[in-house]
């Protein structure tokens, strides 16, 4: 997973995340160094928690809260940890939607 994570980062002109710059790109930087890597090459990032937040005043700024008032589709709901044995495992059910 480390492997496909670093290699989208490595082509990517802009990343664009929710709350990635606070806590998804450090934590892919810091699981970067200790493997290893490389630092991937520079890439824009634009967060969509930063833009929602500086932009618009909903009454939570959280992810799921924002896709619902917006009307699409919101976080899919699963068993934390779990979901990772359960991919890892082979199990189709969670593949791509």
């Amino acid at each position: 997973m480390l492997d496909r994570a670093h290699a989208l980062l490595d082509e990517a002109d802009i990343v664009v995340t929710y709350n990635g710059k606070r806590f998804d790109i450090p934590t892919l930087n810091k699981e970067f160094l200790e493997g290893g890597y490389s630092p991937p090459a520079p890439y824009k990032q634009v967060d969509l928690y930063k833009t929602a937040k500086a932009n618009f005043r909903f009454a939570s700024n959280k992810m799921d809260h924002l896709a619902s008032e917006l009307g699409i589709r919101t976080k899919v709901k699963h068993n934390g940890f779990e979901l990772w044995v359960q991919c890892m495992a082979g199990d189709a059910r969670h593949g791509k939607r």
